[in-house]
């Protein structure tokens, strides 16, 4: 499943580009062996809620400084 997580419960249910937001609680777990990707401005805050709930493949996207 792909899904976009938030910790904004205002957010839970609703579709962003098309694709489900749900809450990060639920989906770690539901999905515990899963593999997130984390591109927020709140990177430390999501990185520690998805270690609150054991997951372990997290990948970080950065965007990238401009020349």
């Amino acid at each position: 499943m792909v899904c976009f997580c938030d910790n904004n419960r205002d957010m839970e249910g609703k579709m962003l580009e098309g694709v489900p937001v749900s809450g990060v609680k639920e989906t770690c777990v539901r999905y515990p062996q899963g593999t997130y990707l984390v591109a927020s401005m709140c990177v430390r805050q999501m990185v520690e809620s998805l270690m609150q709930y054991g997951i372990e493949k997290i990948h970080i996207i950065r965007e990238s400084p401009e020349e």
